[in-house]
């Protein structure tokens, strides 16, 4: 069983190609690292910086782990399930759409652009049904808070006293409700874009799957999956920032 669970598991990983998206996010967090850099090292992390920063999102190093975290959470009969829709030819034009959009929505000016196109034209109801039934803003301002409070911990861990974690609350308060209007943005901006060459038939289908307990499951494995992850990133972030402050003070 446990050697059939792998191979459920790794087919699903390649059919949902969770490694590219993984190579993707690793791009963003390599360009957010210059503002990190920018703002708390003073722009003086140099080699040491980015080169961990490289290594915490390697997606060759984050893809098993992701696996193990995403089995967690589902059965093999809700991989089965899942598999069937994936490797069809709709759910294999859904994968393609979303990777694609957030790849080319990593300019900023495509980016800007879509959200102004979205801005104007407005939110499909489909997208909008999607994002309310998954609860998609409030999930993803939570895990996002939650990476940002382990980076702030993390600094602490590693020895900074520039700040308490009284503070740290409060700048996590204030932070709140900009990223939920930020996040409602993006989010209605790129599921338009990524979703707008589907006719409705075929995104209500997809929407459906969602809405199923076996969707549900997956989509809880995902957050779960993603939440941990950042989770120990923003933490070993954090103490990285610690380590490298207390080598420039000396």
């Amino acid at each position: 069983m446990p050697v059939w669970a792998s191979e459920l598991s790794t087919r699903l990983m390649e059919v949902a190609q969770i490694e590219r998206l993984l190579v993707q996010l690793a791009r963003e967090a390599e360009r957010s690292a210059v503002f990190v850099d920018d703002d708390f090292l003073d722009g003086n992390g140099g080699p040491v910086f980015y080169d961990t920063i490289k290594k915490l999102n390697d997606p060759a190093r984050l893809t098993p782990r992701f696996e193990e975290l995403l089995m967690e959470k589902l059965n093999d009969q809700q991989v089965e399930a899942l598999l069937l829709f994936f490797e069809s030819t709709l759910g294999q034009q859904i994968i393609e759409l979303e990777l694609s959009a957030r790849e080319v929505m990593f300019d900023d000016e495509v980016e800007q652009s879509v959200r102004q196109q979205v801005a104007q034209n407005g939110t499909p109801d489909l997208v909008l049904r999607m994002m309310d039934e998954g609860d998609l803003v409030e999930r993803n301002v939570i895990d996002a808070m939650s990476s940002l409070r382990q980076f702030y911990m993390g600094q602490l861990d590693g020895g900074l006293s520039d700040f308490s974690k009284s503070d740290v609350e409060t700048l996590l308060a204030e932070t709140e409700e900009p990223m939920r209007i930020d996040t409602q943005i993006w989010l209605e901006s790129f599921l338009t874009f990524a979703y707008s060459p589907l006719n409705e038939g075929d995104l209500t289908t997809y929407i459906e799957l969602w809405e199923t307990q076996t969707g549900k499951a997956y989509d809880t494995a995902l957050f779960y999956a993603f939440a941990t992850l950042f989770d120990e990133i923003g933490f070993a972030t954090g103490q990285l920032v610690a380590r490298l402050s207390r080598v420039s003070d000396i």
